[in-house]
């Protein structure tokens, strides 16, 4: 009988000790490589956004790119391209644009020159902007998108800017 008995307790314990630690809820997603996917960010209000893609510049290529335009169209916003300062200035007086994204110099002109109507926030868009580069283009460092952020944080920019609009 000590014999069955040693020999249960022998199989017992190899089989305690080759089971895996049984996990809290939640505890599967603090090892490296479990963790949830993000979720995909959703505008708080979203928005009609016009973006000025032909000017050139790397901040706008990155931003005018076919992923961008698609990160934004995934969070609710409606997205249209122009390809020059005349053309943005049509299609910004119909009163259906919200904002518009354009590098330093084209939103200066759309600013100034080209008075819109329906007072869309104009977005300047550049890459690693300086103070210097802000306050010559005749805006406040702060209102400068850097386009060498992640999309995401375009996203988040685009409803400061939404904020400060009401």
């Amino acid at each position: 009988m000590s014999a069955r008995l040693a020999s249960l307790i022998a199989l017992a314990s190899s089989l305690a000790l080759a089971a895996d630690p049984a996990s809290a809820c939640g505890d599967k997603f603090l090892t490296p490589g479990r963790a949830p996917a993000p979720a995909a960010y959703i505008a708080e209000r979203p928005a009609s956004i016009l973006i000025l893609a032909s000017s050139g510049s790397d901040a706008m290529e990155r931003v005018g790119s076919a992923t961008m335009r698609a990160e934004l169209e995934r969070a609710g916003h409606r997205v249209q391209v122009c390809e020059a300062v005349d053309e943005c200035s049509a299609v910004a007086r119909d009163g259906r644009i919200d904002i518009v994204l354009a590098d330093l110099r084209s939103a200066r002109d759309l600013s100034t020159k080209h008075r819109l109507a329906s007072s869309p926030v104009v977005v300047p868009v550049a890459m690693h902007p300086g103070r210097a580069d802000a306050t010559n283009a005749g805006f406040d460092p702060a209102a400068v998108f850097d386009a060498s952020r992640r999309p995401r944080a375009l996203l988040r920019f685009i409803d400061e800017a939404l904020d400060l609009r009401r």
